[in-house]
């Protein structure tokens, strides 16, 4: 399976009409910044390596998305 990463309070209206199971336990998304990812849409990826990284940002909240950026 795959494992995302969303926001807590994300979870019920990204994951409604998909079945799915939280595994694990809440953390501060601060706890994220500065780690990498594989990005959805590979475009980039072999331009830019080092791109795909956790950043905090005062413009990040739950109000929609994922709460994660």
């Amino acid at each position: 399976g795959k494992t995302y990463v969303v926001a807590e309070e994300r979870v019920a209206t990204i994951f409604k009409d998909i079945e799915h199971e939280i595994d694990g336990k809440a953390f501060k998304g601060k706890k994220l910044v500065g780690q990498s990812y594989k990005p959805l849409f590979p475009y980039y990826a072999e331009t830019y390596p080092d791109a795909f990284r956790v950043v905090a940002a005062e413009f990040v909240s739950v109000a929609d998305g994922t709460g994660i950026v």
